[in-house]
């Protein structure tokens, strides 16, 4: 008989055998009593005996054990620390089971720059969760490793990091350094790679003993074990390491927590953070602060990492007395927080595209923008020519962008030395100073180019409010109560002028603030998505007052029932508001999500309320998937799922809602509905659901939330 129908035979018998297997095998969860650490190693090493000799089992799961997983809760034997390579899924090499193990994974199996996470997860996992074995697994041709050799190995000076790529690969210097010293004079920079892996895993091992009291605790009292081991990329057999040989004495340690999580002292203010019982910071030492908070994000030493219970409510309690007002752009690659290494209560920040105070121009005429986002390069225009004439002509395109961002950091600054008397005052009696900075992407850093070279000319000039502030009216409770029909064609009109760059709601002044205190009347209560790009009132160009404004991901009323029906009744109850527009919006992460998720048949066992969001979006994707058919692209039915969310939330107040129902009934409320295309700007107004007759004629329901709880109550 050949080799090969040997093989195959034995292929056979070995699927036979799982097949009459009643229960392969048995998953952990709570039910199950801790597993000492010396079991947890067992089911390790024969997990990894079974990965290599090809005989996995831990895939073969079924959907009892994977309902026990979710009705009984995890407690996985073994939490482990492993690189993120994509080469060396843990759960696969162990041939685990869903339940087994606890996976922490990052880019060099460390702690370094994930000092927080890496050991608060851990003692998570030995505390609540019962894990009684840690293992720090590394792997042979690491690449994060192998950087950072190459790094250590031919720099000539030390240098401070300019990514967090470059802080990673500077901090596992210390381990690159180690390992040639291990490896001897003459050692080729593969071998000290090779090294360096071990090192790296008893580096970590370390760690976790020097700054975890708690986890340096379970090892000291033997519940919990702390081993090492490296998996070979070309075998896939695990190297198992066992104990770290300094174990003893670093159990002496004193460190409570990881260094970067130690509150940052007095610096922060009385309760940790800056909040009102705190004195005011003088001009130069809170620029000092941004000084050295920019470092500190710079060189991946944050220290703004931590914000406790009692610091949230000192904030609450106490107010805020931020020691800079900030105003930055609103390019997601610049978090002015992390920037600045800021904890809550520090910056008080402004954020827009451009950083800039102008996009102050007038609607039509020969010259007027096609768009807001035409708008706003228009008004940045005059900061780009006056760059330009600086820079005089034959400057490089690169040159010109450079200077104009530095052009119009100055803009901005002399804007409000120019229209804002308060300002204009603080500063000309020294209590404010205003400066200018450039954040650079490439290093983090933020180059400080202190005042405006025009402060002093500006602040001797008279000062003028700024040209768009023209006075408005704001709808108030003396207003009564607006027609369905005219609030909506307030927001088609709205809309329009939102998509051509001319709004004309941020018109506010202090009498309409102080109008607007009386009371509210708004004539329109709108339903919307949480999403930062679909801001209601900018685009329907809403005056304050205008709309009553309800918003979560997704637009939806499930698992937000009691909160949106309830609000809804009293928008249209005693605030009398005769329109409800329910607004979903193109590319919607939550609809994306959900038919990714429905397309793909996964059945998610909903740990987190994302996933029950998802899942609740379900029947929303399999309407659109059925009215499309088949041949549908997942982009298809995801697009046409949007629209039929919107009539799905609609349906769901017309079905749950008995005020909302009868107003309807009566034809005192109209329930419409629309679809935010976030490209143009433009709203397509659907009108009312074409379910609303049938709705309304039928008989009302209790909403599925509220009347579990009724019926508890």
């Amino acid at each position: 008989m050949s080799a090969s129908v040997t093989m195959v035979f034995a292929q056979l018998a070995d699927a036979f055998s799982f097949c009459t297997s009643p229960d392969v095998r048995h998953v952990r969860t709570t039910a199950d009593p801790p597993m000492a650490p010396e079991e947890s190693l067992k089911m390790l090493k024969e997990g990894n005996r079974r990965f290599v000799d090809g005989r996995p089992l831990g895939a073969r799961t079924k959907d009892a054990a994977r309902r026990q997983l979710v009705d009984q809760g995890q407690a996985p034997h073994t939490a482990i620390i492993g690189c993120a390579d994509s080469r060396a899924p843990l759960e696969t090499i162990f041939d685990a089971m869903p339940g087994d193990l606890f996976v922490l994974r990052n880019a060099g199996n460390t702690c370094t720059h994930a000092e927080g996470s890496m050991v608060g997860s851990l003692e998570f996992a030995t505390g609540k969760l019962g894990s009684r074995l840690i293992l720090v697994l590394g792997h042979t041709n690491c690449g994060a490793i192998a950087g950072a050799t190459k790094t250590y190995l031919e720099a000539k000076v030390p240098q401070k990091a300019g990514s967090a790529l470059q802080g990673l690969l500077q901090d596992l210097g210390a381990v690159a350094e180690q390992a040639v010293q291990e490896a001897g004079p003459g050692a080729s920079a593969d071998e000290v790679t090779a090294r360096a892996v071990k090192v790296n895993v008893y580096h970590t091992m370390s760690f976790l003993l020097r700054f975890s009291e708690s986890i340096r605790s379970a090892v000291r009292e033997g519940t919990v074990q702390i081993q090492g081991g490296i998996y070979n990329l070309e075998t896939g057999s695990v190297d198992f390491l066992g104990a770290l040989p300094t174990q003893t004495e670093l159990l002496d340690s004193t460190m409570a927590i990881p260094p970067s999580m130690v509150e940052a002292g007095e610096a922060r203010g009385k309760h940790g953070v800056r909040t009102g019982a705190d004195s005011a910071v003088p001009k130069d030492v809170a620029l000092k602060m941004l000084k050295a908070g920019n470092e500190r994000f710079a060189a991946g030493a944050p220290t703004a990492t931590q914000t406790s219970g009692p610091m949230r409510k000192a904030l609450v309690q106490c107010g805020q007395a931020p020691h800079s007002a900030i105003l930055g752009c609103a390019d997601s690659r610049v978090p002015v927080d992390t920037v600045f290494d800021a904890m809550p209560g520090e910056l008080f920040v402004l954020r827009n595209a451009g950083n800039t105070c102008t996009h102050t121009f007038q609607a039509g005429g020969e010259n007027a923008p096609g768009s807001a986002l035409e708008g706003l390069l228009q008004g940045l225009s005059s900061v780009a020519k006056d760059a330009s004439e600086e820079l005089g002509p034959g400057a490089l395109q690169e040159e010109l962008a450079a200077h104009t961002t530095k052009v119009n950091v100055f803009s901005s600054m002399n804007f409000l030395l120019k229209y804002s008397e308060p300002i204009r005052e603080l500063v000309r009696k020294g209590d404010l100073d205003i400066q200018g900075g450039i954040y650079h992407l490439e290093t983090g850093r933020v180059e400080f180019l202190g005042r405006s070279p025009q402060q002093a000319e500006l602040l001797a000039a008279e000062g003028t409010l700024p040209p768009s502030m023209a006075l408005g009216t704001v709808r108030t409770t003396s207003d009564g109560p607006m027609a369905p029909q005219a609030a909506l064609k307030l927001l088609k009109v709205g809309n329009e002028r939102f998509v051509v760059g001319a709004p004309k709601a941020g018109k506010v002044h202090s009498s309409m603030r102080e109008t607007l205190a009386t009371g509210q009347a708004p004539h329109t209560a709108l339903v919307g998505c949480a999403d930062s790009r679909v801001p209601l009132e900018t685009v329907f160009d809403a005056l304050p007052g205008d709309l009553f404004v309800l918003r979560n991901a997704g637009n939806t009323c499930t698992h937000a029932e009691g909160s949106v029906l309830g609000s809804l009744e009293f928008c249209t109850g005693p605030l009398k508001t005769r329109l409800i527009f329910v607004l979903g919006h193109t590319s919607c992460g939550a609809i994306k999500g959900a038919t990714s998720t429905f397309l793909s048949g996964q059945k998610t066992k909903a740990p987190q309320a994302l996933d029950a969001l998802l899942q609740g979006l379900g029947s929303v994707v399999s309407d659109a998937q059925k009215e499309l058919g088949k041949k549908a692209t997942e982009e298809q039915v995801a697009a046409h799922a949007v629209k039929l969310n919107v009539f799905h939330t609609m349906n769901f107040m017309l079905k749950y809602s008995e005020p909302i129902r009868q107003k309807v009934r009566s034809g005192e409320l109209e329930i419409q509905g629309g679809v935010y295309d976030l490209q143009t700007g433009r709203v397509e107004f659907l009108g009312a659901s074409p379910s609303q007759a049938k709705l309304v004629a039928a008989e009302g329901a209790v909403a599925p939330s509220l009347k579990s709880k009724m019926q508890g109550a």
